[in-house]
């Protein structure tokens, strides 16, 4: 679609995708300029008997003003990625074509700020979890001591990036011919993919078991781009038949990383040192919440994975076209 230079479809699939993906980003540039801007709250000026050493690490460190920096690129690819999709959408299709390029720029950058705000958070994580064995350095750096005043949000902004590049790389291979019901499904279904691999990922600090399920799920948003792509182009019986089976894999992954997070939750909480792994995670996912948003989270996942699934196969029976029918 991003690269149909027609007339203008403002009653297709693109509209919704675009939306959802630009708001996300706007949504993640704001988050990030906020954590790295003077608009945040100053633990220097706002805790008078703060250490002189925690004080320099505050005003000398990088990871601030990194991340604002990279919010404001956020927010500027946004704004022209938004000018030509109104115009593309609603006025002529050839502004659409800029967005071959720029979707791309702002997937690839969304991917990168999902890496650089969880290896900031995971040097808090590590930190945290070695805590709760007394392994914790007496030390800390001024990247650790950023992610620690700041960890909820640095995750939120590591979900919202990678969530936010899976949309934009939809949204500019959705075709103008796709039903709308069929692309709200998948796209839903592939962005809640993509929270829940972030989150674990950058959320879980290595401990068992979010690394396996971590790859799990960004495995799935990564075949599920790839036939996308692919299908687009051709193929498109076939990959919507693979395509069916990946929505059906999600429906019973997410499953069982719902049971997963909620049995790890209710046993710290029934007895908190009966395992030792358990109580780690328990710590390290802002001691518990993130148990629970994972588990909330994976159930919203298998609920559109079944949907997108059992629409995707009546499609394909019924019309032969599959997921792409209108």
């Amino acid at each position: 679609m991003a690269c149909s230079c027609t007339r203008p479809n403002y009653k297709g699939p693109g509209v919704g995708i675009w939306a959802l993906a630009l708001s996300l980003e706007f949504a993640l540039g704001v988050l990030m300029v906020y954590l790295g801007s003077d608009a945040a709250p100053d633990p220097v000026s706002s805790l008078e008997n703060l250490d002189g050493n925690l004080k320099d690490l505050l005003l000398n460190g990088s990871a601030a003003k990194a991340v604002a920096i990279m919010g404001w690129f956020h927010l500027v690819l946004a704004a022209a990625c938004g000018v030509f999709v109104t115009l593309g959408l609603f006025v002529c299709g050839v502004f659409l074509c800029p967005l071959c390029i720029l979707g791309w720029v702002q997937t690839a950058f969304c991917v990168i700020s999902t890496f650089v705000t969880a290896a900031y958070l995971r040097k808090y994580l590590d930190v945290a979890a070695a805590a709760v064995t007394g392994d914790a350095p007496e030390e800390i750096s001024a990247d650790v001591f950023f992610a620690q005043l700041n960890s909820p949000s640095l995750l939120l902004s590591s979900v919202l990036s990678f969530a936010s590049a899976v949309v934009l790389s939809r949204a500019a291979k959705v075709s103008s011919g796709e039903s709308v019901p069929g692309a709200a499904l998948m796209v839903w279904s592939m962005g809640l993919y993509a929270t829940i691999g972030a989150f674990l990922g950058a959320g879980g600090g290595g401990v068992a078991p979010t690394p396996a399920l971590t790859t799990l799920w960004v495995a799935l948003c990564v075949l599920g781009a790839i036939l996308m792509n692919i299908r687009a182009c051709c193929c498109e019986k076939i990959c919507n038949i693979l395509m069916i089976a990946l929505f059906g894999v999600g429906a019973v992954l997410a499953f069982i990383t719902a049971v997963v997070f909620a049995e790890i939750y209710a046993a710290v909480v029934a007895d908190p040192l009966a395992n030792a792994e358990h109580a780690r995670l328990f710590v390290v996912m802002q001691s518990g919440i993130g148990l629970v948003v994972a588990a909330v989270l994976s159930l919203a996942a298998c609920v559109t994975s079944l949907l997108a699934t059992a629409y995707a196969a009546r499609s394909l029976i019924c019309c032969g076209d599959g997921v792409s029918s209108s």
